[in-house]
């Protein structure tokens, strides 16, 4: 974890899953039904960092606090500490969702991009891979890298 510096507010928004993890390996457990979310977050200690995302959030992170907004429900905090930790990829925070929250990933980053701003925080950045989150940073006004590569996923 990255020492908080109060005297930052701008904050740069990285994605976890397609963003800065590669988890392609792990895609099989969610692409049919039943999707096994279980098996699917569980395999991702085998994610191999995707390098050009993660020397952009050491860049970004020299004047901005970085945020790591996941998709992931909180009972895999652990793994996904062990996995931020396993690459060493320093953040500010990692905010993770709620075990019973299934909205839309749009949906819930966008209420996370409004806590983000009702603490005072600018948000002028944002990293991520999936079409219709890019499409709501955007729609708020956030400067937004669509790292996706071409790939659709539901992670």
């Amino acid at each position: 974890m990255h020492d908080n510096n109060f005297m930052k507010s701008s904050v740069c928004i990285f994605d976890i899953d397609g963003t800065l993890a590669n988890c392609d390996h792990r895609l099989h457990y969610i692409k049919n039904k039943p999707k096994n979310w279980q098996a699917f977050y569980s395999g991702c200690m085998d994610d191999l960092l995707i390098w050009p995302v993660a020397e952009m959030l050491e860049l970004f992170s020299k004047n901005n606090l970085i945020y790591i907004v996941t998709g992931r429900p909180e009972s895999n905090r652990s793994l996904t500490e062990a996995w931020l930790n396993h690459h060493n990829i320093k953040y500010d925070k990692l905010i993770m969702r709620g075990d019973r929250d299934f909205r839309k990933s749009p949906d819930y980053k966008s209420s996370v991009c409004d806590k983000i701003e009702a603490e005072g925080n600018k948000i002028i950045l944002s990293v991520e891979d999936r079409k219709d989150c890019v499409n709501m940073f955007i729609n708020r006004d956030i400067y937004t890298f669509d790292v996706s590569n071409g790939a659709e996923h539901d992670a």
